[in-house]
């Protein structure tokens, strides 16, 4: 995972490698993952993506390819783990947005 949070440490092309293998092994090896693991992977992938998606990404292939690993995680995952995945996606979502139109000290964020 340090590879897709050190973005300036490597390039994009090690960047894509890794959200591409990350995605491929949810989509494959997902019930080889332990319930703590599906957690983790959960809240990394979690971590991983929003920024992207509510910033403009230096990488659109990269952002991609962790938003498509995080959809096969959803798919996959039973629902005592994650109950209501989008409704939790759009709670972030609009708390992100929410906290970007509040100016603070003086300053507008758009």
């Amino acid at each position: 995972m340090s590879v897709l949070t050190g973005s300036e440490k490597y390039g994009q092309d090690v960047r894509f490698f890794a959200a591409r293998t990350l995605k491929h092994k949810i989509m494959v090896d997902f019930n080889q993952l332990e319930q703590d693991m599906i957690l983790q992977l959960k809240s990394t992938l979690w971590e991983l993506t929003f920024p992207a998606i509510m910033v403009s990404s230096p990488s659109k292939a990269v952002q991609a390819q962790l938003e498509l690993g995080l959809a096969a995680l959803i798919v996959q995952c039973p629902t005592p783990l994650w109950a209501n995945p989008i409704g939790e996606l759009l709670g972030i979502m609009q708390q992100s947005l929410g906290n970007q139109s509040h100016p603070q000290n003086g300053q507008t964020t758009r």
